[in-house]
C-alpha cells in the first residue's frame, strides 16, 4: 500500500486479521483496507470476532467482481466502500478518506454517548425517574401528584437533572434523554 503511505497515511501491514484485532487501539482513529484475495481475508471475514470488531473501525474491502461471496459476507461489517481489483489509485486514495470522515464522525458518536452515559449514572435514582417524566412531556405539577411528593421537591430534583445533565433547556434534556435511549435500544 505504497500508494496510502505516499499519500501521507499511516499504514501498519498485518498478515492475519486477528494480528490486527489484537493490537489495534479502538482509541485510534484509522480504518481497515481488506484485500479480498487474499485467503487470510477469506477466512476472517466470516469470524463471529472479528465482525463484532469490525462494527468499530470503518471498513474498506477491495474485491475482484468474482470475490461476490466474500464480498457479501463483509457487508455484515462497516464496509464503507469495495473497491475494484486492479486499483484505481483514486478510487482507493477516496474511499479511505471516506472511511476516516466516517471513523471521525463515529468516534465523536460515541464520545458523546458515553458522557451521556456517564451524565445520567451520575442521576441519583429519583433525579432520573423526575427527568423520564420531564422528558415525557409531564408538567411539575403532574409528576409531584404522580410521585407523591411536593411540587418545590419536583422542582429541586428538576433542576438537579438540568445541571447534572449540563442541559440549558427543555428541549437540550430531551435530545440528550432520546440519545440515551435510542441507544440503549439499538444495544440490545
Amino acid at each position: 500500500m505504497e500508494l496510502l503511505d505516499a499519500a501521507g497515511y499511516a499504514v501498519d501491514f498485518f498478515d492475519i486479521v486477528g494480528d490486527f484485532v489484537r493490537s489495534w487501539d479502538l482509541k485510534r482513529s484509522g480504518c481497515l483496507v481488506m484485500d479480498a484475495r487474499s485467503p487470510l481475508c477469506a477466512r476472517n471475514v466470516g469470524d463471529e470476532r472479528f465482525e463484532e470488531w469490525t462494527h468499530m473501525v470503518p471498513v474498506v474491502f477491495l474485491a475482484e467482481a468474482g470475490d461476490v461471496p466474500e464480498a457479501v459476507r463483509a457487508l455484515t461489517s462497516r464496509t464503507v466502500s469495495y473497491v475494484g481489483v486492479p486499483l484505481d489509485p483514486h478510487e482507493l486514495l477516496d474511499s479511505v478518506k471516506a472511511a476516516l470522515d466516517r471513523d471521525a464522525v463515529d468516534r465523536s458518536e460515541r464520545m458523546l454517548r458515553r458522557d451521556v452515559d456517564g451524565r445520567i449514572a451520575s442521576l441519583t435514582p429519583r433525579e432520573r425517574e423526575v427527568m423520564e417524566l420531564v422528558v415525557a412531556g409531564h408538567s411539575n405539577k403532574g409528576i409531584a401528584a404522580r410521585l407523591g411528593i411536593s411540587f418545590r421537591t419536583i422542582e429541586i430534583h428538576r433542576a438537579r437533572v438540568m445541571e447534572k445533565m449540563n442541559a440549558d433547556s427543555l428541549s437540550r434534556l430531551v435530545r440528550l434523554a432520546v440519545r440515551h435511549s435510542s441507544e440503549r435500544f439499538e444495544d440490545r
